[in-house]
């Protein structure tokens, strides 16, 4: 494809089934028939999206306009909504509505001017996003206001992404440090650092060369993969504070863990693309068991059950005083 401009960011979208209620009121779902939509978000503000079908590109569908400067980030909503959010250096987050031909529904107002990074929650009851600023914001989807700020980094947050099951979020920052957050009670459950011992803080809040770039959950929410400014490439584990692999990549800029888990992609500032295969880390039953709780269950739910163990209870809730957080 060739977008005419610089591209900057891009996504892949498509819609779910929609449950609609019929004329009896009972539930039942509709498939809408469409293609996948490829979305490209370009240095001039503009954001193109393209029809794709079996591989094969069906030529431009849209130019959404309403951005004024280069568009950082793009990501849609899962499951049953076919909106996405942006995020522009303009200080804006918008909200684009694909059953509505792609019309732009919402601005955002970020208190932090360019915006870097955005993501849905799973639940899509939140929106994260992080920007020149050291704090990271959460809006709520019910009213578009600011949920919460937190307050950790010591330099600029450059990437976030929540967990599959919607219970984490972690975020990348200019001052070596990968944070991941407990996003119900808004508390640091880890940190994963690229230079250790620990920096000092003029060290983390000013220019230095281990800006870590991106952060990237695994699927069962048992590792997450990072890259810095070094080309260090880190897989962590949540159960420690030690990486469990690490290799260099030059100009390594970002990474990306694919659907199934399997596979990692590394992006690099040359326009190279590197897909690893790293050491099988298969999730334990235990672990796949939290996964499935943490989606049916929220941290307050999980702190009431009094019938569980102190230790049962911390796994579930990703707490280990082995980590420093």
């Amino acid at each position: 494809i060739n977008a005419g401009y610089l591209v900057w960011s891009i996504a892949f979208g498509h819609r779910s089934p929609r449950m609609i209620l019929n004329s009896s009121q009972c539930e039942r779902y509709r498939f809408h028939v469409i293609d996948d939509v490829l979305v490209t978000g370009l240095s001039n503000g503009r954001i193109r999206t393209w029809d794709v079908k079996t591989g094969i590109i069906r030529g431009l569908k849209h130019e959404l306009l309403d951005h004024i400067d280069v568009i950082r980030d793009l990501h849609f909503a899962p499951e049953l909504f076919f909106k996405m959010v942006s995020a522009s250096h303009d200080g804006t987050l918008k909200i684009w509505d694909f059953d509505d031909d792609g019309n732009m529904c919402r601005t955002i107002k970020s208190p932090f001017g360019q915006v870097y990074s955005c993501r849905w929650s799973p639940d899509v009851s939140l929106i994260a996003a992080t920007g020149n600023n050291k704090n990271v914001c959460l809006w709520s989807t019910s009213n578009f206001e600011i949920f919460h700020k937190l307050v950790g980094h010591k330099n600029v947050v450059m990437k976030c992404e929540f967990s599959s099951d919607g219970s984490m979020l972690a975020t990348a920052s200019r001052d070596t440090v990968v944070i991941v957050w407990e996003v119900a009670t808004q508390t640091p459950i880890a940190s994963f650092f690229h230079l250790l011992p620990k920096p000092e803080f003029i060290f983390a809040g000013g220019s230095n060369d281990f800006y870590v770039h991106d952060v990237s959950f695994c699927k069962y929410n048992n590792q997450l993969v990072t890259v810095c400014e070094t080309g260090v490439v880190q897989l962590w584990s949540l159960d420690s504070s030690q990486p469990t692999e690490k290799l260099y990549v030059k100009d390594v800029y970002t990474c990306c863990y694919s659907t199934d888990g399997l596979l990692i992609a590394i992006g690099t500032k040359t326009g190279h693309c590197l897909i690893l295969r790293p050491f099988s880390h298969l999730p334990s039953i235990q672990q796949l068991c939290r996964n499935i709780i943490r989606k049916c269950f929220t941290t307050d739910q999980i702190q009431e059950f009094s019938f569980l163990p102190k230790s049962l209870k911390n796994y579930l809730l990703y707490i280990n005083d082995d980590k420093t957080a």
